[in-house]
């Protein structure tokens, strides 16, 4: 929760813990969490359309992970300065 501004939101796709929920709650966050299967087959179908190149993903940067790339992408992405994904790689 450190990262996330008061009054910011946080998705996730696991259930969140009571000591997640009291930091939310503390910094007034607003979350939710979503919970999805997928089958054998939907997960073929994705695979399928990625091996074959159907999905495009704008990428406008790709910069190494560290705390003032992650602040940089953060200032660039909210200020609307590119045209697609600002890509942090670990």
């Amino acid at each position: 929760m450190q990262v996330l501004k008061d009054g910011g939101r946080i998705v996730s796709t696991v259930p969140m813990g009571d000591n997640v929920k009291a930091a939310r709650d503390a910094k007034n966050i607003k979350g939710d969490y979503y919970v999805m299967q997928s089958t054998t087959e939907v997960l073929m179908q994705l695979m399928e359309h990625l091996g074959n190149g159907d999905y495009k993903v704008a990428v406008a940067e790709v910069k190494p992970f560290s705390l003032e790339n992650l602040k940089e992408g953060h200032k660039i992405v909210e200020a609307q300065a590119v045209r697609g994904k600002v890509v942090l790689t670990f």
